[in-house]
């Protein structure tokens, strides 16, 4: 049974761009929330366990902007230090929650977060339905979903800047060259390494005449 697991986790973690930064250690340590999450998504939670499953990081706003080194705080652990509390924020892996530290009152709550809520992913799938390059006809619900301005680079978690590339085409972006922009509406407009643009609508549910 560990086996399987650690069979399971490795091929997940496999599944990650040339220029993820991550070591695969900590793919596969990501490999396996991603799979929790997943069979959380599809689960019957009440309100009250899906909040329990939204981990928050509690930081004041002059260490979370680098101007002092207060300890932070994280839900479920405790006090952690400034710089790790940082790094954490910048990854986005929960809420953050930025405070004054005069009173101690709330500034800024942000869901910024990596990963995709299940309600995100949902709506992604039914946008598309299929991968949304070119002419692939991939189910998207078998698909990632893709940052088109990389979280890394300042990109948020949102409708107008992800999209379901299937397995095969995710990585052409990232090792073949491609370029890809999105319409707020989901149009995605994939560029080829010749410079060659093609664009590819969300799907179109009106019903055929």
């Amino acid at each position: 049974e560990a086996e399987r697991v650690m069979t399971a986790l490795s091929f997940w973690a496999g599944k990650t761009g040339a220029d993820d930064p991550r070591t695969r250690d900590q793919r596969m340590a990501d490999a396996l929330v991603d799979i929790c999450d997943d069979a959380l998504s599809r689960a019957e939670l009440t309100p009250a366990q899906a909040r329990k499953t939204t981990t928050s990081l509690v930081i004041d706003f002059p260490t979370w902007a680098g101007l002092a080194d207060h300890p932070a705080w994280l839900d479920g652990y405790g006090p952690i230090p400034a710089g790790l509390a940082r790094e954490m924020s910048a990854r986005g892996a929960f809420r953050r929650l930025i405070t004054d530290p005069q009173t101690g009152h709330l500034l800024d709550s942000s869901p910024r977060t990596y990963r995709p809520s299940a309600a995100l992913k949902q709506y992604l799938i039914d946008r598309t339905r299929v991968c949304d390059h070119l002419n692939c006809n991939r189910p998207a619900s078998l698909s990632d979903v893709d940052h088109t301005i990389r979280w890394a680079d300042g990109g948020d978690t949102t409708r107008a800047n992800t999209g379901v590339p299937c397995t095969r085409d995710h990585p052409l972006r990232h090792d073949g060259g491609w370029r890809v922009t999105r319409q707020p509406d989901g149009t995605a407009t994939w560029t080829s390494p010749a410079g060659h643009t093609y664009r590819k609508p969300p799907w179109d549910y009106r019903p055929l005449e």
